[in-house]
């Protein structure tokens, strides 16, 4: 019977298989009730740790290209401007080269008229067969201007469009100062007909001076006003087209004395 009892608690071994049976039965059922409310615990640690584990979305950042195009912008404004301050320039030495030439054109022309004033008057008063000649220092003198005139029109060779009309009619009075000093240093055959040619280009040059002011711009204009002060012989160009041809005449006139 010995062999039938329990040695820890005393009680037949059929009762201890009974115990025995019934225990490991709850303790599974303990663990398995354990292992369920683990789980759903395991989970929401896992998926809280993934959340915080996310890194954050990054921003996107326009500064450094906002800086890039207002570099740009910045650059083709100073451009625009530098293109603009050298075309302003670029006029301005124009109108004054302009004014140079006419000058140049005015002095020459009143020279040359003079020339051959004093050439008719002495050729008159000798009463000789052959025209008196200009000295060699006079016509070194005349050859001389003509190179500085040719110069300032050389320096009027790119004209801005707003110029063109007067730059076509300085043209003009130039080529009849070349006609006035080809006078000066030349023979014609009598004292009347040097006193008609010199007449005739004179009036010439007066005609083309009141077309050369009717085709002057606002600037022009504006330079040639300013030049007076200094350039006294450009006054007739800002007389009236009516006051025009006697203030040359009398201009003239002054010369011959």
């Amino acid at each position: 019977m010995q062999n039938d009892l329990c040695l820890q608690c005393g009680k037949l071994i059929p009762n201890y298989y009974v115990v025995q049976t019934s225990k490991p039965a709850q303790r599974k059922h303990q663990k398995k009730s354990f292992s369920i409310s683990f789980t759903p615990a395991t989970k929401k640690t896992a998926d809280f740790t993934y959340e915080d584990a996310a890194e954050p979305k990054k921003q996107t950042n326009f500064k450094p290209l906002a800086y890039v195009v207002l570099a740009v912008l910045l650059l083709a404004l100073a451009g625009g401007l530098g293109k603009y301050y050298v075309h302003l320039q670029n006029k301005q030495q124009y109108l004054r080269n302009f004014i140079v030439a006419l000058i140049g054109i005015k002095s020459a022309t009143d020279r040359c008229l003079k020339n051959s004033a004093k050439i008719s008057s002495d050729w008159k008063d000798t009463g000789q067969a052959i025209a008196p000649r200009l000295s060699e220092n006079e016509l070194d003198h005349l050859e001389s201007v003509k190179v500085a005139i040719d110069e300032a029109m050389d320096k009027l060779a790119e004209t801005p469009e707003e110029f063109t009309e007067s730059r076509q009619r300085l043209t003009k009075l130039y080529r009849i100062y070349l006609k006035l000093k080809s006078l000066n240093e030349s023979s014609l055959a009598s004292q009347e007909e040097l006193s008609a040619t010199s007449a005739k280009l004179e009036q010439e040059f007066i005609v083309a001076a009141r077309q050369l002011k009717g085709t002057f711009p606002e600037p022009l204009q504006d330079e040639l006003t300013a030049s007076i002060g200094k350039y006294r012989n450009l006054r007739f160009l800002v007389a009236r087209p009516d006051q025009l041809l006697p203030v040359l005449h009398m201009f003239h006139m002054m010369l011959r004395c």
